[in-house]
């Protein structure tokens, strides 16, 4: 089952260093529970995969600088951040490249 894109849903932002940090910082509670990230490279996107199996996509347009650094990582750090902006529980998640 596709979700709606998580962009809808919160303000979230997609960081990558040029030596493949990542991370998803996104405002508000996830109405998800996430287990995975992966980056479909046939739908050109990033999409978060749910405990249950569900996909959603990340809604963010990456460009190709993001995208060379991207393949890099091997994890994504996820930061959900409070109407305070204080940071509350960051999650480690395991990263990969779909090719088709």
């Amino acid at each position: 089952m596709l979700l709606n894109p998580l962009s809808q849903d919160m303000p979230v932002e997609f960081v990558v260093s040029r030596t493949g940090s990542v991370a998803i910082v996104h405002k508000g509670r996830a109405q998800h529970d996430y287990i995975w990230v992966q980056y479909d490279q046939y739908a050109d996107s990033v999409q978060l995969v749910t405990e249950d199996g569900k996909l959603q996509d990340l809604g963010l347009s990456l460009n190709d600088s993001m995208l060379r650094s991207l393949m890099k990582t091997r994890e994504v750090m996820m930061i959900e951040l409070t109407d305070n902006m204080a940071i509350r529980k960051p999650k480690l998640l395991k990263f990969s490249a779909l090719v088709h």
